[in-house]
């Protein structure tokens, strides 16, 4: 029997999360940000980021033996976002592998939000807005991971 977990591993990709409403964080657009995609696309992405991150902890905490596995995703995710210049598909289409990868190995079933992937997925450039937002994300996913 496949167990059911909810598991968004970056970026999400930072606000592919339905909690990215409760807007506990106020999510005020930064300077520099006029052309941010995730600002445009998700109404409050450090809030839906937090989600994100809770649901990474709570995946590896039920399954340590992902742990490795969770964070060697988030390291190629940070190594592609570290490139210049990297598109919005390219990181989903990174995205999507590492998430059945995990999903293939450990034999459960994770639920990616694709609505909110199909609306990042697209051939433009991460502009540095977005990068930074990403890396942050990722960075901090792997700090609470690594504290586990």
């Amino acid at each position: 029997m496949k167990k059911l977990v909810s598991l968004v591993l970056f970026l999400f990709l930072f606000g592919v999360c339905s909690c990215a409403s409760l807007n506990v964080i106020s999510d005020k657009r930064p300077a520099g940000c006029e052309e941010s995609i995730i600002y445009a696309k998700i109404p409050n992405p450090k809030t839906a980021g937090i989600a994100v991150e809770l649901a990474n902890i709570t995946f590896v905490k039920h399954y340590p033996l992902a742990k490795a596995s969770v964070l060697s995703s988030l390291g190629k995710v940070e190594t592609l976002l570290n490139n210049d210049p990297v598109t919005w598909k390219e990181l989903i289409t990174m995205v999507t592998g590492e998430v059945n990868s995990i999903k293939n190995n450990f034999g459960i079933e994770l639920l990616i939000l694709s609505g909110y992937l199909k609306v990042l997925d697209n051939p433009l450039p991460i502009n540095k807005c977005d990068k930074d937002l990403l890396l942050n994300h990722v960075k901090e996913q792997k700090m609470y991971i690594n504290m586990l």
